[in-house]
């Protein structure tokens, strides 16, 4: 029995050894970039919780306990690595990488190692279905995509507020679908930031078929990742160095480099849209300017319009013309009002040559013949007399006139009578 067991392990041992050969065999051409022990210990990947709050599943990835706290064997995390990153390598050529991890530490590093190297991310928090109902989610991926077009083009609004509104649409589905806007397909592997956290990504994997490869801490269970690696998942060195060795993997990849150029051209479209509508709004507002500034110069008679119908063109009038037009007008204008009050001088005295009175016999002064300039003189003479000194005539009739002034106020007392008596008479009947 023992020979056996002795045998069974040296069995084992060459399986293992010869699973190793075969594998670098597949891709000799490939080479696994991994972190020295001594970059592990520096980045504190060592460090595990503390033991009330263990996993027992990990036994087999703890090393020693010091001070109540569970220290990982690092020796095998660098093995365990190792298979992860080839395996990454292998399913980089089947399809894309999906990188998850949405807690605190993990969630811009994930963001921008996805980004950089051409690999789906979620970043902010899981969205539910996302492997298992993904048709229904690639309608909301269609409508940020629709949006980010329309804020770019200035197009699918009227005011400010429908902005406003498009723009938190476009911020919250962002936050969900931003690193899987292109994924047009199921992901060819996951990777994953603390099982524990990421727990629904893993069940919706397993469902659907898809290999993950996680970090597990001493409080995670190992058997719900296919590629475990024991490390601290709470640190934020530890992390970056794990996450900048997985994603040497695949990103070098035909599939990542796709995903590149997408994100480019999606970028570079939005980039031109956007600079095509500013210019767009600069020209309506030069025109809207210039339309003002026309209308006002036509209204101040600077401007002049041509009379063409079939273009709008305009002829400008310079300042030197258009005072002298100025003046021309001024100068009719007074001319004719002249005339007016010629005529007008004319008029009242010929009324005044006809109604002038016959001279008195004091008068010692003789008639000269009748003459167009006698008669002025004439008229003038007799009106200065009238007004200096009234005729007998004139003081008769002004007393006739007051003396029937006096007899109208008498009047109201006889209709006050004859109102009385008719009242009487009235009554008597």
């Amino acid at each position: 029995m023992a020979i056996s067991n002795k045998s069974s392990s040296a069995l084992a041992k060459t399986a293992a050894s010869s699973s190793s050969k075969s594998a670098k065999q597949d891709d000799p051409g490939f080479k696994v970039s991994i972190p020295s022990l001594q970059d592990l210990l520096e980045a504190g990947a060592h460090f595990g919780h503390k033991t009330s709050r263990w996993n027992p599943k990990m036994k087999k990835y703890i090393f020693d306990t010091r001070s109540g706290i569970h220290i990982i064997d690092l020796t095998q995390t660098i093995n365990l690595l190792e298979d992860a990153v080839r395996f990454l390598h292998k399913a980089s050529k089947q399809g894309n990488i999906l990188l998850v991890g949405t807690k605190g530490q993990a969630a811009t590093l994930i963001k921008n190692s996805g980004a950089d190297h051409g690999a789906f991310y979620i970043s902010r928090r899981w969205p539910g279905g996302l492997l298992t109902n993904y048709k229904n989610i690639r309608r909301s991926v269609k409508r940020l995509i629709e949006i980010e077009e329309n804020l770019a083009s200035h197009k699918g609004y009227e005011t400010k507020k429908e902005r406003m509104v498009m723009e938190k649409d476009r911020d919250r589905l962002s936050k969900l679908y931003e690193g899987v806007r292109f994924m047009d397909k199921e992901p060819a592997a996951m990777v994953v930031i603390d099982t524990r956290v990421e727990k629904n990504a893993i069940k919706e994997a397993k469902k659907r078929g898809i290999k993950v490869a996680g970090l597990i801490d001493t409080n995670c269970d190992p058997n719900l990742v296919d590629y475990p690696i024991p490390a601290n998942d709470d640190a934020l060195k530890s992390i970056r160095l794990f996450v900048e060795t997985l994603v040497h993997g695949f990103s070098g990849s035909d599939t990542s480099a796709r995903l590149i150029g997408l994100r480019n051209d999606h970028a570079a479209k939005l980039a031109d849209l956007e600079a095509k509508a500013v210019a767009e709004e600069e020209r309506i507002k030069r025109e809207k300017e210039l339309e003002v500034q026309r209308l006002k110069a036509m209204k101040e008679g600077k401007v002049v319009e041509t009379g063409r119908t079939d273009t709008k063109v305009f002829r400008i009038v310079k300042k030197e013309d258009q005072e002298n037009a100025e003046e021309k007008e001024t100068t009719k204008e007074l001319s004719n009002a002249e005339t007016k009050v010629e005529t007008k001088v004319k008029k009242a005295q010929s009324k005044v040559a006809k109604k002038e009175v016959k001279p008195s016999k004091t008068s010692k002064k003789k008639v000269t013949p009748k003459t167009k300039k006698t008669k002025k003189t004439v008229s003038k003479k007799t009106t200065k007399k009238s007004t200096k000194k009234p005729s007998r005539e004139t003081t008769k009739k002004t007393t006739k006139k007051t003396t029937k002034r006096k007899s109208t106020k008498k009047t109201p007392v006889k209709k006050t009578r004859s109102k009385s008596s008719k009242k009487t008479s009235k009554s008597k009947k």
